[in-house]
């Protein structure tokens, strides 16, 4: 008769404490006093498993490494992921991905599941505020790397928003525009990209929120502006849609252009102006600063090429 075997969530169960203090134990985490006893007492009296759970705890790397993200969507984030396990896989590791669908605590909640999967560490994207997680992933006492969102308490790399945004400011005020409405969805980097716009002598920049897309592109385009930016794939088309819809010419009546790429831009019958990043560059940095935490030796961090493509929109 085969006997069953025991899980983290058995030994959570016979003792009385949650999934996530078992994981923190077997991972030499912070755990009180009271509840070490109950699950050493735990992990002792379920037997056979005893070996198992030693093992991982004497164990200082897996070689596994967490990825958590909200959307994939975005053609760059799958380049940047791919390019990320790629140099994990040439150093030894393996990756796991982990989906979450909200921002705040579903993050906390992933990197507690992918400690108790044995991952060495975990690399955090599209988390808006990590500082509102600071205590409980602290007490995690756990090793994350947030992607393009400042952490005074973990490493973190930021993505060049400010640089894009001049570098493609700088290009339409050379094709004699100056004013130009930015629009977003997301108030992330929201201030880099106005800010870097109006360092620019002589341009003029008005920003504008997209809540509801049905009244948005109307009031978008009855601004008057010489340029519409905008922050997302998805904002670039609508507009380009509702100019289609309304015999608005682009760019003899008003110029469009992009913060960023996706291969859908190849299908609309204008070339569109649009500015990017090189996210296989990006990937390669964010293992590598991984590399640098798991191993505590530096790795080289490379600059992060913006691309300008001049399209005729402008």
């Amino acid at each position: 008769m085969r006997t069953k075997k025991v899980t983290i969530q058995d030994v959570a169960d016979y003792c009385g404490v949650s999934k996530s203090s078992v994981s923190r134990y077997l991972n030499g985490g912070y755990v009180s006093e009271e509840n070490k006893m109950k699950i050493q007492e735990a992990i002792e009296l379920l037997g056979f498993q005893r070996n198992f759970f030693a093992q991982r705890m004497k164990a200082n790397h897996n070689h596994l490494v967490g990825i958590v993200f909200q959307t994939i969507e975005c053609q760059g984030k799958q380049l940047m992921i791919r390019s990320i396990q790629k140099r994990m896989k040439e150093n030894g590791y393996q990756t796991i991905l982990h989906m979450v669908s909200s921002q705040g605590m579903e993050y906390v909640e992933a990197i507690e599941e992918l400690q108790m999967q044995g991952c060495d560490a975990v690399i955090v994207c599209d988390c808006r505020d990590p500082q509102q997680l600071q205590d409980q992933i602290l007490k995690l006492d756990y090793r994350v790397i947030f992607v393009d969102a400042l952490s005074y308490f973990s490493p973190s790399i930021l993505l060049p928003h400010r640089k894009k945004a001049r570098i493609l400011g700088e290009y339409i005020k050379k094709q004699g525009k100056r004013k130009i409405i930015y629009i977003y969805e997301s108030e992330n980097h929201k201030q880099e990209v106005i800010q870097s716009f109006k360092e620019i002598e002589g341009m003029e920049i008005v920003e504008h929120l997209v809540c509801d897309k049905n009244i948005a592109y109307d009031n978008v385009f009855k601004e008057r502006n010489e340029v519409i930016v905008c922050e997302t794939l998805e904002l670039l088309i609508g507009c380009m849609q509702f100019a289609y819809k309304y015999n608005i010419l682009v760019p003899q009546d008003i110029s469009i252009a992009c913060m960023s790429y996706g291969d859908l831009l190849l299908q609309l019958p204008l070339k569109i102006c649009y500015v990017d990043i090189n996210y296989i560059t990006v990937g390669k940095n964010i293992a590598n600063l991984m590399l640098s935490t798991l191993k505590n030796k530096p790795q080289e961090l490379s600059d992060i090429e913006v691309i300008l493509q001049k399209g005729n929109s402008i």
